[in-house]
């Protein structure tokens, strides 16, 4: 038996909550894309031993969390215990 991803299904809750939809993503591919294109153009000033994750990366999440309303870090886990 195949074990459901609860983070993937979070996701999808939170998504069909806000009603967005496959489609809605599809629609809006082109400027995701542009504005990740400008996010990556940001010089990492980091030493690369320290690099976890790409700035770029971490901008878009940063971004779209904004967007989402999160107002504090801890946001995303306050939103996955309810």
């Amino acid at each position: 038996m195949v074990k459901k991803s609860t983070r993937l299904e979070e996701l999808h809750n939170t998504f069909q909550e806000n009603g967005i939809s496959p489609e809605t993503v599809m629609q809006n591919d082109s400027l995701i894309r542009e504005i990740k294109k400008h996010a990556d153009e940001v010089r990492d000033y980091r030493h690369p031993s320290y690099v976890r994750h790409r700035l770029g990366d971490i901008i878009m999440i940063v971004f779209f969390a904004v967007l989402g309303n999160a107002d504090e870090w801890a946001q995303r886990s306050k939103h996955l215990q309810r």
